[in-house]
């Protein structure tokens, strides 16, 4: 689709076409770190806890540019889940299905 909107022919397209999605982001990731290790801001994080923060693909796909420190401390924190999470992710997920099934869907309809 976007190729054809460029003026370019759809037979050139391939699923190849996403390997570069997040590669900017990738590497503000990596300077960014690379900057506070230089001036001493980094605190010591183990090499999978590094790779984890470079590649975690829901920062990837939605953003923003987190700092590390604030990354691995929620990382080194234990996931302590209440009935009351619960609760509140399954009414998200109701709320979320409404608005696909029943509001988008029905403006779809509207043209």
């Amino acid at each position: 689709m976007l190729r054809s909107w460029n003026g370019q022919s759809t037979l050139l397209a391939s699923p190849l076409d996403l390997r570069w999605l997040g590669f900017s982001y990738i590497a503000f990731r990596l300077l960014h770190t690379l900057r506070d290790r230089q001036s001493g801001r980094l605190a010591a994080v183990s090499l999978s806890e590094y790779v984890v923060y470079v590649i975690f693909f829901p920062a990837l796909s939605a953003g923003p540019i987190d700092r590390i420190e604030r990354f691995i401390g929620d990382l080194r924190r234990p996931l302590r889940l209440t009935s009351e999470d619960y609760g509140e992710a399954g009414i998200r997920l109701v709320l979320g299905l409404f608005k696909k099934f029943v509001i988008a869907d029905t403006l779809a309809l509207v043209r």
